[in-house]
């Protein structure tokens, strides 16, 4: 049985229900999936990771938790070397343009051994990458085999960068979307009605993220009606200043932080929301947005989201926004939270969407279909199961 390394910095709960899933259909194609890790986690991580949940084969470089609370946390994957030399992989799947992806250039160096990067990079608005970084960048991706990107928008970077489009494998950036949708159904069928309409915000809170735009916007917001309230869940350094912020506004009864919620908590949340708001200046993807929406929810997303091109038809799965545009953002809340009926449909549509393109088994196709590829000889680079995604995510 062939064997395939697949190697990222740390397990998070949204990658071990999809390491499980294609471990299954590695299996399926007579080839052993083995997940290499460089850390269990880093210092402002707070999620929980059981390993018994684990159905894949996995190891870690490093045991002991890496002591850094940096948002650009640098992973060293020390051992690696030795770690492939011992393993003996057939393919190489590696995340990114770490040292890891470095580190599997130079064993299939000397070993011929194919490798693959997965990206979700995408050029960051306003921010230019050193030329060094770039030259490693384009080295990286003209030795690799393939290339597997978490989007559209992560592939026409790729191919920006000069990678043919028939070297490109989309496996579609996501969580497991079936827990949110089912969970979430669940509990509104029980849950009972709220006096006030709550609107949703989910994610780390940096200054990247943009959550300062909420100030302005619900200060506005409150003046014309008084018939909501605002949920953002998450921690971050900006919790502080922005809480600061709320209260010098006197808006601390429409905002309200609840602090960070490990995923069993987050559905409690989906589950009364009449919509969500992703206000953030630069994602390469947004995980919470494909969250959001298999739970049924009208999403206002930042047109600085990456997933945006891939998840968001206008007016029908949800809406672009610019939250620096503070009077067209609150028309558009408006709208959603004075046409209940309407918000609903376009939270259904956002549902049906995601299930059928967005789901752990599309992003698993994509994966076959670069390891098909590989070990099958196609060209072409698309197998059976890829072709039956939709022609929205290519």
């Amino acid at each position: 049985m062939k064997k395939t390394i697949l190697i990222t910095n740390i397990p998070t709960p949204y990658r071990i229900p999809l390491f499980n899933a294609l471990g299954k259909q590695l299996l399926d194609m007579a080839l052993h999936l083995q997940v290499v890790f460089a850390v269990k986690n880093y210092g402002r991580r707070k999620w929980h990771v059981h390993e018994q949940e684990f159905g894949f084969d996995y190891a870690f470089l490093q045991e002991n938790e890496m002591q850094t609370t940096s948002e650009k946390a640098q992973f060293r994957y020390p051992g690696l070397f030795r770690f492939l030399i011992k393993e003996k992989p057939d393919l190489i799947i590696v995340s990114g343009f770490s040292t890891a992806a470095m580190v599997s250039w130079l064993y299939t160096k000397f070993t011929g051994v194919p490798f693959c990067i997965w990206s979700g990079e995408i050029p960051a608005r306003g921010h230019r990458i050193s030329r060094l970084r770039k030259m490693q960048r384009l080295w990286l991706l003209k030795s690799c085999t393939r290339c597997i990107a978490y989007g559209s928008q992560a592939k026409q970077y790729l191919m920006q960068l000069g990678v043919p489009r028939t070297r490109i494998d989309i496996a579609i950036n996501t969580v497991d979307t079936t827990f949110f949708s089912n969970q979430v159904n669940r509990i509104r069928q029980n849950r009972n009605s709220t006096t006030k309409k709550h609107i949703l915000a989910v994610g780390y809170m940096t200054a990247r993220k943009n959550y300062q735009s909420f100030i302005p916007i619900f200060e506005q917001l409150v003046k014309q009606r008084d018939d909501f309230v605002v949920d953002i869940v998450g921690d971050g350094p900006e919790r502080k200043k922005l809480e600061k912020l709320v209260h010098q506004r006197q808006l601390q009864d429409t905002l309200i932080f609840h602090g960070y919620k490990q995923r069993e908590a987050l559905p409690e949340f989906y589950a009364r929301a009449a919509m969500f708001l992703f206000p953030t200046e630069f994602d390469i993807w947004g995980l919470v947005l494909v969250e959001s929406m298999a739970a049924g929810l009208p999403c206002l997303v930042s047109k600085n989201a990456g997933a945006c091109e891939d998840l968001i038809i206008e007016g029908k799965t949800g809406f672009l926004a610019d939250f620096s545009d503070y009077q067209n953002t609150i028309e558009k809340i408006n709208r959603l939270l004075d046409d209940p009926v309407g918000s609903n449909t376009i939270g259904g549509h956002a549902a049906n969407f995601i299930r059928e393109n967005a789901s752990i088994e599309q992003s698993v196709a994509g994966f076959q279909s670069c390891i098909s590829s590989i070990f099958q000889g196609n060209p072409a680079g698309f197998c059976d199961c890829q072709r039956q995604t939709s022609s929205h995510i290519s």
